[in-house]
């Protein structure tokens, strides 16, 4: 999950959001301003804009079919092993 930055706090010192910046979290959203994300290559870094990207255009399109309902922990969990399955697969053409 990325981490969320009020407008302004980009601002607020040299070491807010690369002290927020890892491994684990590739991506901070700045309110009403910007994502910024991180990554080992270009590539990698571009693949994480282009996945934050989709979830919000998923998101504001779900509006139209209802009240959005959260999934468990347990449920979260359960998706993050079968995505752990793929994490070192490389697509090649």
């Amino acid at each position: 999950m990325a981490d969320l930055v009020e407008f302004g706090e980009q601002f607020a010192g040299v070491h807010k959001i690369p002290s927020l910046i890892s491994t684990e979290h590739p991506v901070v959203i700045v309110k009403n301003e910007c994502v910024i994300v991180a990554g080992n290559k270009l590539l990698q870094a571009f693949d994480y804009l282009e996945v934050a990207e989709f979830s919000a255009k998923s998101l504001v399109m779900s509006t139209m079919l209802g009240k959005m309902i959260p999934i468990s922990d347990i449920e979260v969990e359960e998706l993050g092993k079968v995505m752990s399955k793929w994490k070192n697969y490389e697509w090649t053409m």
